[in-house]
């Protein structure tokens, strides 16, 4: 049991160096979407909205839907910036505690959960801003992977559970 819990908590690091880079990645990305917003919104005529082409938008896009689309994109990427954090914030624990069935990680995948199904908002901006998405496909795959966590967070909730009556047998 050693060797696999041991083998859990490399991973874990791993894991947790992987979301670090991965929440540099989308910090940048944001700030050059936020760049970018302000360089349209403030010099309209230095973007020729000709040469860019969405391949989701139906015709040529304005000036207001590239703005909109930046910022759904903007709010976007930092909801999965706060789910990354919060995922680094597991893994990093996992791999620093004697047991991951802790308060606090379930604490945390049920934010998770709540994040993820607080994504949700944007499926209709999507819409009216101009995007042709799937809203009903959208729509249930959040539910389904906001179910999920929800789900995962439970296990742990019953590991903890389980931790603690083997804890005290001992």
């Amino acid at each position: 049991m050693d060797s696999g819990l041991n083998r859990l908590k490399m991973i874990c690091k791993w894991c947790h160096v992987g979301t670090c880079l991965a929440s540099v990645v989308i910090i940048v990305l944001i700030l050059a979407l936020l760049s970018l917003i302000g360089l349209v919104t403030l010099y309209p005529d230095a973007v020729d909205m000709s040469t860019i082409h969405v391949d989701e938008f139906d015709g040529e896009l304005t000036a207001g839907q590239f703005v909109g689309l930046c910022i759904l994109t903007t709010l976007m990427l930092i909801l999965l910036l706060a789910i990354l954090i919060i995922l680094g914030n597991i893994f990093k624990s996992i791999s620093k505690e004697y047991s991951p069935f802790i308060e606090s990680n379930y604490r945390r995948l049920m934010i998770v959960a709540s994040l993820t199904l607080l994504s949700l908002i944007f499926v209709p901006f999507e819409n009216i801003i101009g995007l042709n998405v799937d809203y009903v496909s959208n729509t249930i795959t959040i539910l389904f992977v906001s179910l999920l966590i929800y789900s995962l967070a439970l296990i742990f909730r019953y590991g903890q559970y389980l931790q603690k009556e083997s804890d005290e047998t001992l």
